[in-house]
């Protein structure tokens, strides 16, 4: 058993116990040293963690965990509204830039958005159906200067 600091209290944890395990036991037993933090939540929720962080007080593991579900809300909310399925890379840099670059793309066409509620997808068919148009329109006028330049050339028919 560990021994907790005076104050158990961890951004709105309350630590009960912290105890170093092994997982398994006999011949099976891992070599790995574990930690199991019994805690009980802000909102009165039980919670176990177990972690292999031997180096951090029971308050820091705490917090941490409190940082990843913040994390998960993030990621969430990146493959419900900006539809960012996968990541391309797995290093820190990597995610930072494909995030990034999600999020400058979302802003953009929150910025094309007209009103109404923000759909993703119908901004998405609107920006091909515009850019669609303008490559036709592009290629009408040049075909026009064309055609007026040919004629310019030639003279009439």
């Amino acid at each position: 058993m560990r021994t907790l600091s005076d104050q158990s209290k961890a951004n709105g944890y309350i630590v009960h116990s912290d105890r170093v395990v092994y997982l398994d036991s006999g011949s099976n037993r891992s070599s790995r040293v574990y930690r199991l933090i019994d805690a009980t939540d802000s909102q009165g929720h039980r919670a176990t963690i177990l972690t292999d962080l031997l180096d951090l007080t029971a308050e820091q593991v705490c917090q941490l965990r409190t940082y990843r579900w913040v994390v998960e809300i993030v990621f969430r909310w990146l493959k419900s509204q900006l539809e960012v399925d996968q990541f391309i890379s797995y290093s820190p840099n990597g995610v930072m830039m494909q995030v990034l670059v999600a999020l400058i793309v979302y802003g953009l066409m929150v910025l094309y958005h007209e009103g109404g509620p923000l759909s993703v997808v119908r901004i998405l068919r609107r920006i091909r159906a515009d850019l669609h148009q303008a490559i036709y329109d592009w290629g009408f006028e040049q075909g026009r200067r064309q055609a007026l330049a040919e004629l310019a050339e030639n003279g009439p028919l």
